[in-house]
């Protein structure tokens, strides 16, 4: 497989594995306003995807050696993008926590799944490619970070940044998928 194309996506599915976290930060007045709940509820939108990211890390390995790692990662990009769109629709503050588990599943698998992918692709250049996905960690957390307020402002509420960012997400995942088509299929 070429490596060029896998180092790019690496980047771009690392810009999903924030945004669902650091951008619904600043929004919490506005959802907590709007779902009615109280500040406990709110801050689960916060707290859940950070457990399951430690819940669904020791998993990660297990699952890429079933399906694979373009498999496993492209799965993981997926949970985050779909649900996230659906988190952003639902209408009430039991959906919008309940969708926020599959969110904080796909964070906890990719954060875990993508140093499998440098180890099975890049052995050669590690320190590299993981500063590459890293930075496309932290680009993605800041440009959320720059652009939930911002956006919530012009559309008017919360659910637009969140939906956005969502997109993105599920944009990301089918462009994983086609950037690593020549990946050799999996053997188990």
């Amino acid at each position: 497989m070429r490596r060029t194309p896998l180092l790019v996506a690496l980047f771009l599915a690392a810009l999903t594995l924030r945004p669902q976290l650091v951008g619904v930060g600043p929004l919490l007045p506005s959802i907590q306003s709007d779902l009615g709940v109280s500040h406990a509820v709110a801050g689960l939108l916060g707290t859940i995807p950070v457990l399951c990211m430690g819940l669904f890390a020791p998993p990660a390995p297990f699952l890429s050696g079933r399906i694979g790692s373009r498999q496993a990662i492209g799965a993981a990009v997926a949970l985050i993008g779909v649900f996230g769109v659906g988190r952003a629709l639902v209408p009430g503050a039991l959906g919008v926590i309940a969708l926020t588990v599959p969110i904080g599943i796909g964070m906890g698998l990719g954060n875990a799944l993508l140093p499998v992918a440098v180890k099975e692709h890049f052995s050669d250049r590690p320190g590299f490619t993981t500063g590459v996905y890293t930075t496309g960690i932290v680009a993605g957390a800041t440009i959320a970070a720059a652009i939930a307020v911002p956006l919530a402002h012009v559309a008017g509420g919360w659910r637009t940044p969140l939906l956005i960012m969502s997109a993105v997400s599920a944009l990301l995942a089918a462009l994983w998928l086609w950037l690593t088509r020549s990946e050799p299929a999996h053997v188990r």
